[in-house]
C-alpha cells in the first residue's frame, strides 16, 4: 500500500469512515482484507479505529486467524532459505 494511501485511510478514518464494514459478496472487512495481503500497516490504522479483529467473513475466517497465520508464515520464511508467499 502506498504511503499516500495510508494518509488517505487515515483522513477517512478520522472523519467516521466506518472501519469494520463489510462487503456484501464475501463478508470480508477492511481488516480481514489488509491481514489477508499482509498489510501490517493498513491492519494497525483499522485496529486503532476500531477494527473488530473477530469479525468473521462468510468463509468464517476472521483477521485475528489472518494475522496468526500470516505471522507463522513469515516466522517460516526467516528461518528458510526458500520464499514463502504470503496467500
Amino acid at each position: 500500500m502506498a504511503k499516500g494511501d495510508l494518509k488517505a485511510m487515515d483522513f477517512l478514518l478520522a472523519y467516521r469512515a466506518n472501519s469494520s464494514i463489510v462487503e456484501p459478496a464475501s463478508g470480508a472487512t477492511a481488516l480481514t482484507t489488509a491481514f489477508s495481503k499482509a498489510n501490517a500497516q493498513a491492519a494497525r490504522l483499522l485496529l486503532a479505529y476500531g477494527g473488530d479483529p473477530d469479525s468473521a467473513d462468510k468463509a468464517g475466517k476472521t483477521a485475528r486467524a489472518l494475522a496468526k497465520k500470516n505471522a507463522q508464515l513469515q516466522a517460516r520464511a526467516a528461518t528458510s532459505h526458500a520464499p514463502v508467499a504470503c496467500p
